[in-house]
């Protein structure tokens, strides 16, 4: 169950809601509340893949790169990942999912993209610039 609170009234408001179904659930057993923010959505998602699909023409380390490889060239930009040493000796770094990311964090690194995309003469798709206002 789900309860979107945005100001500091919505904290009330949460606890009287709140107070009943906890105090029931209690009986049953310990209750456990979690506090977070509201993630990515399927609509950045998919503005994520089709942009990173827009870069798929531009060569980087002397070859073309599918749009897998530029998500994780992106978000380890976006995000300052140093690599460390694997097992095997080579590089890895060791965040490189967006799954878990704030729908604000998201929305920022689509601008991020758009500005590396700026930079490298991304030609973007109609599908990666439909839902560009909705970020602006």
């Amino acid at each position: 169950m789900k309860y979107k609170i945005s100001d500091v009234s919505g904290i009330d408001r949460f606890f009287n809601w709140a107070d009943p179904l906890i105090t029931r659930a209690l009986i049953a057993g310990d209750v456990i509340i979690t506090l977070g923010r509201e993630s990515r959505n399927n609509d950045q998602n998919a503005k994520l893949w089709a942009m990173c699909k827009d870069f798929e023409p531009i060569e980087f380390n002397g070859r073309k790169w599918k749009n897998w490889a530029w998500k994780c060239f992106l978000l380890s930009a976006f995000r300052h990942e140093m690599p460390c040493v694997g097992l095997l000796g080579e590089p890895v770094s060791m965040s490189l999912s967006s799954s878990r990311m704030s729908k604000k964090e998201f929305a920022e690194l689509i601008e991020f993209i758009y500005s590396e995309g700026s930079k490298r003469g991304v030609r973007w798709s109609e599908k990666a610039h439909s839902i560009y206002e909705e970020y602006a």
